[in-house]
């Protein structure tokens, strides 16, 4: 038989066309498994993204944060009631601290500030922004939220964002400052750049007022008042009807009636840039405002990005200063009927100075002490004659210097809550203007005879 070239030539070809038809149907069912694959994922991922919303973050629910408790170091400082940590009072005048919710069986990202036996409280429960991973329809939360505990904090840790909730004494730094007073810090980091440039905490409070602490007036400057740059822009929180001391009539020490203060926050990023925040309390909510321009250009982490510092300390945030030829004075509501024992002025210098009550209904001298030489950044106490204070009325508790340099106090800005006059203690009074400064002023009381039979009865 002879060899026909045609014929394998066209034996070649067909087997070429076999191989290529084995090689398309190939790739085909391969690209096809890919594609099932991928729908197969996407399928199960989506069910499962659909599905975290309503389960239980396990990271954060109450088993795993009672067992993270028990081998940390916060059981020297807090104790655990469900997933809150709560750190306790040291004395009337101290603040509770509640990290996260007793109520709740999952951390929640929240502190609770309480003053005076629970008499007035603050709130603030941070608003964590909606993280979105997925495009089209499948557009929901995906849960990866836990709690971790280092060292002295409590961090809330999410995708995007953290939260660490810690105290700090006197004398530590906080972002390269020397603290002057004991804080409570509820600090947000920003882990890659964030949507917007708002931080939003929600907030609860009972019994308390805000007062927004401005720049200074051209006039506080030129009488020698000074107010910090963290106290420029921050918030002076008192309580809303009581200040005064009433512990000597088995009552409480409100002292001037400050609760606690919320600082300015200052951010930082990782390169060490800073700038300031603006803080903002309105309604039931609190929020920060970062500079869209820093936001833009930080190298991220962001830490402090919503730095809520909240200062323990009692005196106002300002110091400023008083002429001696003005005499200044708070006005405040006596509560319970008694006696003026003494009235405690917080000063920064050591000066000779007289304190006075005028009775606001008729505008009388109630009381006045005698000069008294001021101490160094502490309250002065001047002794008073046990005059007679009515139940719930108003009272001006005033100071004024006896020295022509004036004397320098700690104070707070308010609307219209003080007086001054260009006078020397007269009586019965008329006030030249309303005052926007509270002073760290207030009056110390002992029962009188009818009420200390009222107390006696009730016992």
């Amino acid at each position: 038989m002879g060899f026909n070239l045609l014929d394998w030539e066209l034996g070649r070809l067909m087997i070429k066309t076999l191989k290529q038809t084995i090689s398309n149907i190939y790739y085909w069912i391969k690209k096809k498994l890919i594609q099932f694959k991928k729908w197969l994922i996407l399928i199960i991922f989506g069910a499962s993204v659909v599905a975290a919303p309503l389960a239980l973050p396990a990271d954060t629910a109450l088993i795993n944060v009672q067992k993270d408790y028990n081998v940390s170091q916060l059981k020297d400082n807090y104790r655990l009631e469900k997933t809150a940590f709560i750190m306790d009072a040291v004395d009337e005048n101290a603040i509770q601290a509640e990290v996260g919710n007793k109520s709740l069986d999952s951390f929640e990202p929240s502190l609770m500030l309480r003053k005076w036996d629970d008499e007035v409280n603050f709130k603030v429960k941070y608003k964590k922004p909606v993280e979105r991973r997925l495009s089209g329809r499948l557009k929901n939360l995906i849960v990866k939220d836990k709690v971790d505990l280092e060292g002295s904090k409590i961090k809330f840790k999410s995708d995007k964002t953290e939260v660490h909730f810690y105290e700090m004494k006197k004398g530590e730094v906080l972002i390269g400052e020397e603290l002057e007073n004991d804080v409570y810090e509820v600090e947000v980091l920003l882990l890659e750049k964030p949507d917007t440039n708002i931080v939003e905490f929600d907030i609860e409070t009972k019994g308390l007022a805000f007062y927004y602490q401005p720049e200074l007036t051209q006039e506080e400057k030129d009488k020698g008042a000074f107010r910090p740059e963290n106290v420029i822009g921050s918030y002076a929180v008192y309580h809303e009807s009581k200040q005064g001391d009433y512990s000597k009539m088995g009552l409480k020490n409100y002292r001037a009636g400050k609760a606690f203060h919320i600082y300015r926050p200052k951010i930082i990023d990782s390169a060490g840039t800073e700038v300031w925040g603006e803080l903002n309390i309105t309604d039931n909510l609190l929020t920060v405002t970062i500079p869209q321009y820093f936001l833009d250009n930080a190298v991220y982490p962001i830490r402090h990005a919503a730095g809520l510092t909240f200062g323990y300390e009692s005196v106002g945030e300002t110091n400023g200063g008083f002429l001696s030829s003005y005499m200044y004075g708070l006005l405040a509501t006596s509560g319970a009927a008694g006696n003026a024992d003494n009235i405690k002025l917080y000063t920064r210098v050591a000066h000779s100075v007289k304190c006075g009550l005028y009775l606001d209904s008729d505008d009388s001298l109630v009381a006045l002490s005698a000069g008294t030489n001021t101490v160094v950044d502490d309250w002065t106490t001047f002794l008073l004659n046990s005059e007679e204070i009515l139940a719930s009325n108003n009272y001006y508790v005033c100071a004024k210097s006896n020295d022509s340099t004036g004397t320098a106090i700690k104070y707070d800005s308010c609307s219209a809550c003080g007086a001054y006059v260009q006078n020397n203690w007269p009586d019965p009074i008329t006030w030249t203007s309303t005052y926007n400064q509270r002073w760290s002023i207030y009056c110390t009381y002992t029962a009188g005879e009818a009420e200390a039979r009222r107390m006696f009865l009730t016992q």
